[in-house]
Parts: C-alpha cells; sequence; structure tokens
C-alpha cells in the first residue's frame, strides 16, 4: 500500500476515535436516557440515527459506546504491548534456558485460540469491562511476545552491538540504547494492528454478554440489542456496525502500510 493511502485510513481512523472522544460534546445527554414515545423511532429530527427498544438515541449511544469500546481496546493493547515487551525482551536478551521456557510458555498459550483464551480468562478474572480488557489484553501478549524475540534477536545480531557488549555494557544498557530503539518502530506497528484485533475481541465479549452491565453501551452490546429487532428497527444495529468496521479497517490498513514501509517489510 502507498504512503498517501496509509495516511488516509490513519486519517480515518483518527476521525473516528476523535468522534466518539468528543461525544460529551457532540451529543448531550446521557446515553441511558429512556423515552418511552420515541420507542424505534425511524432516523431523523430528534433522533438522526433513530431510536432503540427504549426510546434511546442510537447516535448517543453509538458515540458513548465507541468511547467505552476504545478505551477498553486501548487498556487491552497496553497489557499486550507491555507483556509482550517483558517476555520477549527477556526471552531475546537472555537466551538460553530462560528463552526456552519463556517460548514453551508461550506455545502452550498460542496453541489456543485468542479469544477463547480470553473467554476463559474472563472467567477467572470475573466479569467486567476492566476484566475483559485485561483478558483480552493477555491473550494477545503472546503474540507481541514472539515478533518482540525474534526483533531483539535480530538487533543483537549487528555489529554494533556485540561491540557494545565486547566492551563491558550491561544487558540493561545494550536493551535501552539500542535494542529498544531499533525495534520501535516494529512494536509500534505490530500494537496498532493489536488495537484492532483488541476491539473486535472486546466487542466479541460484550456481544456474548461477558463484560459490563448490558445497560452501558458498547458496540457490541449495541450489536447484541440490535440483531434482535433487524427486520423492525435494523438502524439499533447499523450503527455501531458500520462505526466498529469503518474503525477495525482503517486501523488494519494504517499498521499494514507502517509495516511494510519497515526495513524487510
Amino acid at each position: 500500500m502507498k504512503a498517501g493511502g496509509g495516511l488516509a485510513w490513519l486519517g480515518v481512523a483518527l476521525a473516528v476515535v476523535a468522534a466518539t472522544l468528543a461525544a460529551p460534546w457532540l451529543v448531550p445527554g446521557s446515553p441511558l436516557a429512556v423515552n418511552a414515545e420515541a420507542q424505534f423511532g425511524p432516523p431523523g429530527g430528534a433522533y438522526p440515527l433513530g431510536a432503540d427498544s427504549f426510546g434511546r438515541d442510537v447516535l448517543n449511544r453509538a458515540l458513548w459506546g465507541g468511547r467505552a469500546s476504545i478505551l477498553n481496546a486501548a487498556l487491552a493493547t497496553g497489557v499486550a504491548v507491555g507483556g509482550g515487551l517483558l517476555v520477549g525482551g527477556l526471552a531475546g536478551m537472555l537466551g538460553s534456558w530462560v528463552d526456552w521456557g519463556l517460548m514453551r510458555a508461550v506455545d502452550v498459550m498460542l496453541s489456543m485460540p485468542g479469544l477463547l483464551l480470553a473467554v476463559a480468562l474472563v472467567a477467572l478474572l470475573e466479569v467486567g469491562d476492566v476484566q475483559a480488557a485485561l483478558a483480552v489484553g493477555i491473550s494477545l501478549a503472546p503474540g507481541f511476545a514472539r515478533i518482540v524475540r525474534v526483533a531483539v534477536i535480530g538487533v543483537l545480531q549487528q555489529e554494533y552491538v556485540q561491540a557494545a557488549r565486547a566492551l563491558g555494557a550491561s544487558r540493561w544498557r545494550v536493551f535501552s540504547r539500542h535494542v529498544l530503539r531499533n525495534i520501535g518502530s516494529q512494536v509500534v506497528a505490530f500494537a496498532v494492528v493489536n488495537f484492532g484485533w483488541a476491539l473486535l475481541n472486546l466487542a466479541t465479549l460484550d456481544f456474548l454478554g461477558l463484560s459490563g452491565s448490558p445497560s452501558d453501551p458498547t458496540w457490541g452490546r449495541m450489536l447484541a440489542e440490535g440483531r434482535r429487532y433487524l427486520r423492525r428497527a435494523p438502524w439499533i444495529a447499523l450503527a455501531p456496525g458500520l462505526l466498529l468496521t469503518t474503525l477495525v479497517v482503517a486501523i488494519t490498513l494504517t499498521g499494514d502500510a507502517w509495516r511494510r514501509r519497515l526495513p524487510g517489510g
């Protein structure tokens, strides 16, 4: 993908994120406000995207729900990046039995589908938005750890790094001064892609009812509600579905464009 295409998709992603974060100003009012008279109201007038089964504003709930979904996905991505850097960095830097042991643990986690692993972790951590984000982050960390390990080993094989180690530089100094600087772009590119996966996995957990309160809007919960009224009021599911799909596609293509610009991409 050309750089211009990547920038265009980045702009789309930022626009969606900005709209959700600006929800308090764009759509004033509570997303929980009920209006029985507007039940299943079609798009138009006071409800630009229609009303749901309780007469709640779909646009309001879609933006507020996106705000919650994005913040939860950011937490999950942070957990995945932190865990991946820790495990992959230790494995790559220390090698030997530490590398072997950590990678076998990673292999065990990767042997389970990521979403299934997240569901199992939610069962252990109890149901809640934060718990779901932690579960998704932990489920994404093993793949991130493998990427980091390979990148670290590649940097350690460079001549200037070997020279620094020969001159007595500590492992921490080598990691902080040389390794992190050289793998930073790869880490960010993979983190961007992981953010898209985190959004999808969290939406799935929300859809299945394995996260927080059903009344608090997220894109996954809105889709779960909207599926019951697809024939009567398709707009209930249409708004969150389009926003989620647009953001995930934009993030994925942005990350892919970034990855292609890296050496060896």
